[in-house]
Formats: C-alpha cells, sequence, structure tokens
C-alpha cells in the first residue's frame, strides 16, 4: 500500500467511524476520530503536492506548482457553488411542475 492510498484509506475510515457513532458515544472519541481524519488528509496533501512537484522538469517545475496550486484553489472556491447547482437541477428534474 502507497502513502497516498494509506492516508486516504486512514481518513475515509476515521470519517466513517465518526459518521457511524450514536449519541451514547463520549464526545472525546468523536473529536478524536474527527482529528485523526484531518491528520490524514493533511498527510495525503503534503504527499500528493510533493508527488506533483516530481512529474515536472526542473526548468519549469515552479511555475507548474504555481498553476497547479491556483487550479486547487480555483476548486476548492468553486465546489460549494457546483454543489449547490447539482442539488438545485436534481430538485428541478423532480419537481412535477
Amino acid at each position: 500500500m502507497s502513502e497516498r492510498t494509506g492516508s486516504l484509506a486512514w481518513t475515509g475510515l476515521s470519517f466513517i467511524l465518526c459518521s457511524l457513532a450514536d449519541e451514547s458515544v463520549k464526545k472525546w472519541i468523536f473529536i478524536g476520530l474527527n482529528q485523526v481524519g484531518k491528520l490524514g488528509v493533511t498527510i495525503g496533501f503534503t504527499i500528493i503536492y510533493i508527488w506533483c512537484a516530481e512529474l515536472f522538469p526542473t526548468v519549469i517545475r515552479t511555475s507548474m506548482i504555481g498553476v497547479s496550486s491556483m487550479l486547487s484553489r480555483i476548486g476548492s472556491i468553486s465546489a460549494p457553488y457546483i454543489s449547490d447547482m447539482v442539488r438545485l437541477l436534481t430538485l428541478h428534474t423532480h419537481c412535477h411542475c
């Protein structure tokens, strides 16, 4: 298992356990699992950032890292809007107006 797959599996498992926890579970367990998931996301992001840098030749590496970072920020900014648009389109297609 590679580092990327391991960190994603770790993150997914902790978030799934958080979602399955009921009210009887102590709050500190939920917070702990949540923090483990956030740690996994951070590890995955760092590994992907370094791996992405190694994809490009040295001459254009800094420029391409800048472009990759810019595109990831644009994706982060637009993700909530796209999610809302998909939800609205889904509601609109199910409406029998």
